[in-house]
């Protein structure tokens, strides 16, 4: 038995070269981390301020956001003074 000497069309040759798009819903801490982890900060805050304000932040998925944000503020202070 051989392998085929091509490769089957429903095999992508090339990776991605940008990451999804699409960002979860304001409002849940995993929603906030994720969009903290692509870069939308403004959304990861917004989505951290909703959970905790609500108190549904059974895992701190949402303090760990509000943390980092606030540490990335305070770190651009430090910067500026």
């Amino acid at each position: 038995m051989t392998a085929p000497s091509t490769v089957p069309s429903t095999v992508p040759t090339t990776l991605p070269t940008t990451l999804p798009t699409t960002l979860p819903t304001v409002g849940d801490a995993v929603g906030a981390e994720r969009a903290w982890l692509h870069g939308d900060a403004l959304t990861a805050i917004a989505a951290a301020d909703h959970v905790l304000e609500n108190g549904t932040d059974v895992d701190g998925r949402a303090a760990g956001v509000a943390a980092a944000a606030a540490a990335a503020d305070g770190a651009l202070g430090d910067a500026a003074a």
